[in-house]
């Protein structure tokens, strides 16, 4: 019955070790100038948002900001895209507007030392939907609207995860894109193109354990097995 125990024990203990929690951290890259250029494409075949402005990434628990500049101008540079078009949102079908997840999300540019390099690259959530919405007023669309989707993980460049004291490797996170002057394709939304104003991307790093405390989890392991088997030898 020990032996059982202590076995399950250890079970345990190896699933908590390579089972990484979410980091206490918020990753943020953004821009807070309106209408910075780029365009966002919204088609059957999915959303592009191409050359989307990106200034500043910073740490928004320890406030650690630096600037992005390089590809897009003198700025970093967003570019994405969503799966296919599924189907007007049945909460609000005429506002908004959902595409499969998947497709691809990257920043590129030069932050701390990371340089002309992709700073993040990722994929959305196969397992949800991306969001197109649309403003409207009066009964009429405005023009204006925001694109919004749940990141599927990804990677941090190395060199700037370590200038802001967080890991490489992204758990999940979240995209925003604000558009104005977003013009129809056709007589029915939400296909078309408009420009890109404010982008967010928020990421949640992991939380990975530094390599002492592995050494010591690896130690305890070591001893409880060791134990297992004494006890083993004993009880046959």
């Amino acid at each position: 019955m020990r032996t059982g125990l202590c076995a399950a024990a250890i079970g345990a203990l190896l699933t908590v070790a390579w089972t990484p929690p979410a980091s206490a951290d918020t990753i943020a890259f953004n821009n807070g100038i309106t209408h910075t250029g780029g365009t966002i494409t919204s088609a059957a075949t999915g959303v592009s948002v191409t050359s989307g402005r990106i200034d500043t990434v910073g740490n928004l628990t320890t406030s650690t900001f630096l600037p992005v500049s390089g590809l897009c101008g003198t700025f970093g540079c967003l570019n994405l895209t969503t799966g296919a078009f599924v189907g007007a949102d049945a909460s609000d079908p005429t506002r908004k507007f959902n595409f499969q997840g998947g497709g691809s999300i990257s920043v590129t540019g030069t932050a701390d030392g990371a340089v002309a390099t992709t700073l993040y690259s990722g994929s959305f959530d196969t397992g949800a939907n991306v969001t197109l919405t649309l403003d409207m007023a009066g009964g009429a669309y405005t023009g204006n609207g925001v694109l919004s989707g749940t990141l599927d993980g990804g990677t941090l460049n190395p060199i700037l995860a370590a200038a802001l004291g967080v890991p490489s490797n992204i758990l999940s996170g979240s995209s925003s894109n604000n558009f104005i002057s977003f013009a129809f394709s056709g007589a029915t939304p939400p296909f078309g193109t408009g420009n890109l104003t404010t982008n967010t991307v928020q990421l949640l790093p992991s939380a990975v354990p530094e390599p002492a405390t592995l050494l010591l989890l690896g130690s305890g392991l070591a001893a409880a097995g060791a134990r297992l088997r004494r006890r083993k030898m004993q009880f046959e």
